[in-house]
């Protein structure tokens, strides 16, 4: 594999960078997990911009693929919001 390096650093940096949000760059992560109805405020973003695009305006029973959610959070939350 030519790029070896690359893919390590990349690698490397995703983990500073998930450390870094675990620890409170997203504000305080065990009580996000506590709260089952939590949203994160990215997700509140977006869904107010699909939100015109949805059935019922809705993204309930949607299927979603949701690429680069980092820690997992916003993925969770689309799942909280009743997205597949």
């Amino acid at each position: 594999m030519e790029n070896k390096q690359e893919i390590s650093d990349n690698l490397a940096s995703w983990d500073d960078r998930a450390k870094a949000h675990v620890n409170g760059v997203y504000g305080n992560l065990k009580a996000y997990i506590k709260n089952p109805k939590a949203i994160t405020g990215t997700v509140k973003r977006n869904l107010e911009v699909l939100r015109p695009f949805l059935p019922n305006q809705s993204i309930r029973g949607q299927r979603l693929l949701h690429l680069q959610c980092h820690i997992g959070t916003d993925t969770i939350s689309w799942t909280r919001l009743g997205a597949k």
